[in-house]
């Protein structure tokens, strides 16, 4: 197409192309929100970005080799509903779940020659709980889970993925001092796994990451600290 690229090999069969031409994207959004009885938050919320990019991956059909670039995409729009839900019985439980249910469409007719028009419904939801197992002592259990169904970003397919964290802590009396077991993603189920099926275009990805992880931690406040105001969650990303 005339354009000036440079190119990084990453190894034998992975490269990395620049694009010179690429433009930038604007992002043109809006967002309507109602709270219920103070707490209960409701919201619909649209954006439509023109000329939208991010880093893809394209099979290269002469040779074998796996590229990745950054291309302007006609366009990329999500339309959101998002609920904020928060919950307590009595002192013992503490929770707040947030769903979120979005349309998204991406589409590039001038992508290689390997076009994209995908739409598709998402939904995502994330549980915060805490749980006071005793007073005194204070000994809290804090329980977060997080869920998505199977998403699309441009060509790709990525299957439904979700998560559970979980910890324990204790803090003493005279609440400078706090003692944490925290175990992350206790089914190391949060590894995406992505798959492209568009034309000649056949490709599956998986990331094996790790995630799983045990930690304890203790922390103390000393005389004069002064703890930051809490402020309310920010689901603006959400709103997606």
């Amino acid at each position: 197409m005339g354009v000036r690229r440079c190119h990084h090999f990453l190894n034998n069969y992975q490269l990395s192309v620049g694009n010179t031409a690429l433009k930038p994207y604007t992002n043109y959004s809006g967002n309507l929100t109602y709270i219920l009885k103070r707490k209960y938050i409701f919201r619909l919320s649209y954006s439509y970005k023109p000329d939208y990019f991010t880093q893809m991956v394209y099979l290269n059909p002469s040779q074998l080799q796996v590229i990745y670039n950054f291309q302007n995409w006609d366009y990329m729009s999500q339309f959101g509903l998002t609920s904020v839900l928060p919950f307590k019985l009595g002192e013992w439980w503490d929770s707040q779940l947030v769903l979120n249910l979005m349309l998204k469409h991406d589409k590039a007719e001038s992508y290689f020659d390997a076009p994209f028009n995908n739409k598709k419904w998402i939904g995502v939801g994330m549980w915060d709980n805490t749980f006071t197992l005793s007073g005194k002592p204070n000994i809290k259990l804090e329980l977060t889970a997080f869920g998505q169904t199977e998403a699309i970003q441009g060509s790709y397919i990525i299957r439904p993925l979700g998560g559970i964290d979980m910890a324990i802590r204790y803090t003493l009396p005279n609440g400078n001092a706090m003692l944490q077991l925290k175990a992350n993603d206790i089914f190391n189920s949060k590894n995406p796994h992505t798959k492209v099926r568009n034309g000649n275009q056949w490709l599956d990805m998986t990331t094996k990451e790790y995630e799983r992880a045990l930690t304890l931690s203790f922390s103390y406040k000393f005389k004069g600290y002064k703890e930051t105001k809490k402020q309310d969650m920010d689901i603006s990303r959400f709103g997606f």
